[in-house]
C-alpha cells in the first residue's frame, strides 16, 4: 500500500469532509476522558474499593509520569520523518492500547478493597493514559498544519469542538448505564474504546497530512518546552486553560455525589450532564461569531466570566430545588464552557506562528503537549482534592454523608469551579493583547504587545 497523499497547508481544503474526519479522534477521545472524569472516583470508591484519597493520589501520579511522556511525545511527533508524514504513525500506533488501558481500568479482577485492585487500576490508568498522549497530542498538532490561518484554525477546532461534544454525549450514555447497573461497566468500557480505536484508524488513513516542513522542532523535548513557557501567548494560554480545568473537573469528579447525597436524585447525573452538553454544542457557533466580532481573547475572557456566575448556582441546591432551576444551571455553565472548548487551541496557533518566526522551528506538537499536559494536571489536580475532600468528608462505598459530607461536595461543586473560573477571567483580563491589530477569530497577531510582566 502506498503512503496517503501529502500537501501543502494552503492546498489542504477545509471543505465538510476534512473537519469530520478531523473530529472524529476528539470524538473517541473524549468519551473515553469524560467517563473517567465523571466517574472514575465513585467507581473505584463503591465498585472497587479503593479509598478516595488514594484514587485522587493514582491520577496525581499519573500526571508526573504526564510531565515526562507529554514533551517526548510532542517533540518526537515534530521531529518524525517517514513516508507516512510526523502526526499519522502516533494515531495508529497508539490507538490499540488506549482500548485495552481503557477497559482494563472498568475490569474488577481482583477481591474488592485489595492490593492488587489498587495495582491493578493504577496500571491500567498508566497505559490508558500513555496511549492517550500518543494519540491526542499529534493529532491536536495536526490541526495548525491543516489550518495555517486563524480563521481556519477557529473552523477546524470548532469542527473538533463538536467531535469532543458528541464524545461527551456518549460518555453520558454510558454513564447513565452504569450508575444504574455497575456490572455493565466492563462490557461498555470495551465497547467505548474499541470506538475510541476505530475513530482515530479513520482518521490516520483517510486525512491528508501536509508535506513536512522544514525546521526539525528544536534539539531536544525540554529545550522546545521552555521555549514554549518563555512564549508569553502560550503562557498565558496554558495559565488559563490549567484553571478551566481545575473547575470544570472538580464539578465532574463530584456530580454524582451531588445527584445522590444532596440532591436525592441517585442515578441522574446523565441527565444533569446533557443538561450542560447540548447548550455547549448549540452555542458553539454563537461564540465562534462573536470571536470573529469583538476577538478571540474578549470572547474567552466573557466565556469564562459566566461560568463563574453559574457555577455559583450551585451554593443553593438541596433536595427541594426545582428541576427546572436544577436544568437552568446547568445549562449556563454548559454555555460558558463552549468558548472554552474551541478558542485555547486556536489561540494557541498564534503562539506557534510566533515561536516559528523566532526560532524558525515547527514545534507544533510541543505546544500541544503542554497544552495537553496542564489540562490532565488541572484535571489531576481536581480529582485529587475531590478525593481528600471527600476522605476528609467521611464518603466512602454506600456511606451518605452528614452535614460536614454536604459542605465538601458543595465546596467541590460550586466554590472551587467558582473560584477557578474568577481566576482565569482576572488572567486573561491582565494578560490582554494591546493594540488594536483586531484578533479576528483566532488570537492576537504575534506582532502585537502584550499587557503584564513579561517573566
Amino acid at each position: 500500500m502506498s503512503a496517503p497523499t501529502q500537501e501543502t497547508p494552503l492546498q489542504t481544503p477545509l471543505g465538510v469532509q476534512t473537519l469530520v474526519l478531523y473530529a472524529m479522534p476528539s470524538a473517541g477521545l473524549q468519551a473515553l476522558l469524560w467517563l473517567v472524569i465523571f466517574y472514575a472516583l465513585k467507581y473505584g470508591s463503591d465498585v472497587l474499593g479503593v479509598a478516595p484519597a488514594i484514587v485522587g493520589g493514582v491520577f496525581a501520579l499519573g500526571r508526573v509520569w504526564d510531565a515526562v511522556s507529554d514533551p517526548i511525545v510532542g517533540h518526537w511527533s515534530d521531529r518524525a520523518r517517514t513516508r507516512w508524514g510526523r502526526r499519522r504513525p502516533w494515531l495508529l500506533a497508539g490507538a490499540v492500547p488506549l482500548a485495552v488501558g481503557f477497559w482494563a481500568f472498568w475490569l474488577p479482577i481482583f477481591p474488592v478493597g485489595s492490593l492488587g485492585a489498587t495495582l491493578w487500576m493504577a496500571a491500567a490508568l498508566l497505559l490508558y493514559h500513555t496511549a492517550y498522549t500518543a494519540v491526542s497530542i499529534p493529532h491536536a498538532a495536526w490541526g495548525t498544519e491543516i489550518a495555517p490561518t486563524a480563521q481556519a484554525r477557529t473552523r477546524l477546532y470548532a469542527a473538533r469542538g463538536v467531535g469532543e461534544l458528541a464524545g461527551i454525549f456518549v460518555a453520558i450514555g454510558a454513564l447513565h448505564q452504569i450508575e444504574n447497573a455497575p456490572t455493565s461497566a466492563p462490557g461498555i468500557a470495551a465497547a467505548l474504546g474499541a470506538l475510541a480505536a476505530t475513530c482515530a484508524g479513520i482518521a490516520a488513513l483517510r486525512l491528508r497530512e501536509p508535506a513536512q516542513p522544514e525546521g526539525d522542532g528544536g534539539s531536544s523535548p525540554w529545550q522546545a518546552m521552555r521555549d514554549v513557557l518563555a512564549n508569553p501567548i502560550a503562557r498565558t494560554v496554558l495559565a488559563a486553560v490549567f484553571l478551566a480545568d481545575v473547575g470544570t473537573a472538580a464539578m465532574g469528579a463530584v456530580l454524582p455525589f451531588l445527584t445522590e447525597y444532596v440532591m436525592d436524585r441517585p442515578g441522574t447525573s446523565a441527565q444533569f450532564l446533557a443538561a450542560f452538553v447540548l447548550p455547549t454544542c448549540a452555542s458553539i457557533p454563537l461564540w465562534v461569531a462573536l470571536a470573529g466580532r469583538i476577538g478571540a481573547w474578549r470572547t474567552w475572557q466573557f466565556s469564562c466570566a459566566l461560568s463563574a456566575c453559574a457555577f455559583g448556582g450551585y451554593l443553593f441546591v438541596d433536595d427541594q430545588t426545582p428541576l427546572a432551576w436544577l436544568l437552568a444551571i446547568g445549562g449556563c455553565v454548559g454555555l460558558g464552557q463552549a468558548a472554552a472548548r474551541i478558542l485555547p487551541p486556536a489561540v494557541l496557533g498564534d503562539a506557534i506562528e510566533r515561536d516559528r518566526a523566532r526560532t524558525g522551528e515547527n514545534k507544533e506538537g510541543a505546544y500541544f503537549a503542554a497544552f495537553h499536559l496542564v489540562q490532565k494536571i488541572g484535571a489531576a489536580v481536581a480529582v485529587g482534592i475531590a478525593g481528600l475532600v471527600l476522605q476528609w468528608s467521611g464518603i466512602g462505598a454506600g456511606v451518605a454523608p452528614g452535614p460536614r459530607g454536604e459542605l465538601g461536595i458543595r465546596f467541590l461543586m460550586c466554590v472551587l469551579p467558582t473560584l477557578a473560573m474568577a481566576l482565569s477571567v482576572g488572567l486573561l483580563a491582565w494578560r490582554r493583547p494591546r493594540g488594536q491589530r483586531t484578533e479576528r477569530a483566532g488570537a492576537a497577531a504575534p506582532s502585537e504587545s502584550w499587557a503584564g510582566s513579561e517573566c
